[in-house]
């Protein structure tokens, strides 16, 4: 990931709540979380929100939401 010192989630603040990663995306745990299960897609690298994402990082973030509903699914 880009390291920003500012990001509470550069990789150093949040590689122990890393589930997955799927190509130029990773999925944590949310901190705080309002719901079980509560998980955030985020590009490894900093962009301003999804619509600013490559095509590329979009379809990686699009891809790691299937492979965690699923994952969430098989637990319930």
């Amino acid at each position: 990931m880009d390291e920003d010192k500012e990001c509470p989630f550069c990789a150093d603040r949040v590689k122990d709540r890393i589930v997955e990663e799927k190509g130029r995306v990773i999925a944590i745990r949310d901190e705080y979380p309002v719901t079980w299960y509560h998980t955030l897609i985020l590009p490894r690298r900093h962009t301003p929100d999804f619509f600013t994402m490559t095509p590329r990082e979009r379809a990686d973030s699009e891809a790691l939401v299937l492979q965690i509903v699923n994952q969430i699914n098989r637990r319930l």
